[in-house]
């Protein structure tokens, strides 16, 4: 519920978009094991570095896409290999 939330708020899917209350569930269902929503915080930082190209951005998506794929999410190793995620993890 908490990662539907999340993805409701950060689409603006029946609710105003709201990116920092799209983060602050999508955070919860993080911290629950939920694999789904780091990636989606993974794509959310990563838009943000599109916006204001701030590196440490990039270190947060890093830190979520590689987490999601540790957990079975396929798709971010796309997203790994397209934005060289790689460079951000220490």
């Amino acid at each position: 519920a908490q990662y539907d939330l999340g993805l409701m708020y950060s689409q603006g899917e029946g609710v105003l978009k709201d990116i920092n209350k799209a983060v602050d569930w999508l955070l919860k269902a993080s911290d629950q094991g939920n694999a789904e929503a780091h990636f989606e915080l993974g794509l959310i930082m990563i838009e943000e570095y599109l916006h204001t190209r701030s590196k440490s951005d990039l270190v947060r998506a890093a830190f979520f896409i590689e987490k999601a794929y540790d957990n079975g999410v396929e798709k971010a190793g796309e997203v790994w290999d397209r934005f060289e995620l790689w460079k951000y993890t220490y």
